[in-house]
């Protein structure tokens, strides 16, 4: 996955127009969806049950925190050196990511090799690709207009073939009985609803921040610094309290923050302050933040270990997918 990210970002860089660049953003993508599942899966491997919530949140804090750090990185990269500059900074980092790896990782044994399911994958892009894209655009095309409806149809289409493949496959690239635990089921079901609320509103701060404030980009890499310190705070606190209080006292709590949160960004819009909108953007990422430990860790928790890398993979495609519908809706 690394490996695949730094390529695609050295090929970002020199991307010689609009359509090419997003071509290689899409590789970028493919190598960024095999990091998270793979250091999820090793950290359950690799840490006890009652040290995984901990470890987990430390986890998360550093995945979340990374996009803010790395936003303001790119905000004096390209007031300095231009947009391609922020390309070629991913090249180093991973390089030096590849090098620590291979001297801190402990190396396991390999499993028993299985047979990649590509009928399953291209099925599952057949019908995630065209909802979200459809969710996407559907601000600027309209919800009832054919481009929409076409895709939906589309993608409704192309998850009910992946199920029926995936139901019927000798080693399917998602085994659709995880979902008969309720400790998969249920997770999933929640990081999706709060994925929608907080990552749709989150969304749009960049635009807000922006258009209506008049933030430059250095600004704009400042003024969501604290939504890192969030999940800095957050996530590893609410890895620790998982073992004490449980999965569904700490659902509650993160969905108690959201609403918070929700409630206070929508009075300080109105204000075109930062400071109004601060406390608002604070409490919907600690809502966040606090929702991910628990739903990743309970969902792996009772998943067989030859299994783990696609559970673990489970909460990030619900939070993102509930993400691009609440930033369809809100847009």
């Amino acid at each position: 996955g690394v490996l695949v990210m730094v390529v695609a970002s050295a090929l970002c860089a020199v991307a010689w127009d609009e359509p090419s660049l997003v071509v290689f953003r899409i590789l970028q993508g493919v190598g960024a969806s095999a990091m998270a599942p793979t250091a999820y899966a090793y950290t359950a491997i690799l840490f006890p049950p009652r040290q995984r919530g901990l470890a987990i949140g430390i986890l998360t804090a550093i995945i979340t925190v990374a996009p803010v750090v790395s936003l303001n990185i790119a905000g004096v990269l390209v007031g300095i050196w231009g947009w391609r500059s922020v390309f070629w900074f991913t090249p180093v980092v991973g390089a030096l990511v590849l090098a620590g790896a291979a001297l801190v990782m402990h190396r396991r044994p390999p499993g028993p090799k299985r047979p990649f399911d590509l009928g399953g994958a291209a099925l599952a892009a057949l019908g995630l690709f065209p909802i979200l894209t459809a969710l996407t655009g559907a601000a600027t095309w309209g919800w009832a207009s054919p481009q929409t409806l076409l895709l939906m149809a589309l993608g409704v289409v192309g998850l009910a073939l992946f199920a029926w493949r995936e139901s019927r496959a000798a080693d399917p690239m998602v085994d659709l009985g995880l979902f008969r635990l309720r400790t998969v089921r249920n997770p999933n079901i929640a990081g999706f609803c709060v994925g929608a609320a907080m990552f749709g509103t989150l969304l749009l701060l960049p635009f807000y921040f922006t258009a209506v404030l008049g933030y430059s980009d250095v600004m704009l890499s400042l003024a969501i610094t604290p939504v890192a310190l969030a999940f800095m705070v957050g996530s590893p606190m609410s890895g620790r309290l998982l073992s004490r209080v449980g999965s569904d006292t700490m659902m509650r709590v993160a969905l108690v923050l959201a609403v918070a949160g929700s409630l206070v960004l929508a009075f300080g819009f109105g204000f075109e302050a930062y400071a109004m909108v601060l406390p608002g953007m604070v409490l919907l990422a600690l809502g966040l933040a606090t929702s991910t430990a628990p739903v990743t860790t309970t969902v792996i928790h009772e998943v067989p270990e030859g299994r783990l890398g696609v559970a673990s993979s489970l909460p990030n495609v619900s939070r993102y997918s509930g993400g691009a519908l609440g930033g369809a809706l809100l847009s």
